[in-house]
């Protein structure tokens, strides 16, 4: 079961790198939609159904994320993007959107965080 959680982990963080670093049409975000539904259905007994769930909230999140710092052609905010470090607090406050667009992908990131690490810890 840890394992099939620190996989886990690891897969839906290299899909938020690569939709944070690189250009990924919506086509190749529902490959990499799909790879991680495929890995969790292989690890259904491992994995509880509520995790496949959080996990796309979480993917999709992240995906809004870069498709709203995109349309707000915020030179800053796309370099905290791509560069995958956290976007500046000031950029964020310039757009409402963007907040709640950030807030929701650190609240589904940490309940994930949370989820695993009890998993993994055996709790």
């Amino acid at each position: 079961k840890q394992a099939a959680y620190k996989e886990l982990w690891k897969m839906l963080e290299e899909v938020h790198l690569k939709l944070r670093t690189e250009s990924v049409s919506r086509q190749e975000f529902g490959a990499h939609i799909l790879g991680v539904n495929s890995y969790i259905l292989k690890q259904s007994l491992y994995l509880d159904e509520q995790d496949r769930t959080l996990s796309n909230q979480y993917l999709r999140a992240i995906y809004k994320l870069k498709e709203s710092v995109i349309e707000s052609n915020n030179e800053e905010a796309m370099e905290d993007l791509a560069t995958s470090v956290a976007i500046r607090e000031e950029v964020i406050e310039d757009a409402r959107e963007l907040r709640k667009i950030v807030n929701e992908v650190d609240e589904l990131r940490n309940t994930l965080i949370e989820r695993i690490r009890a998993i993994i810890h055996g709790k």
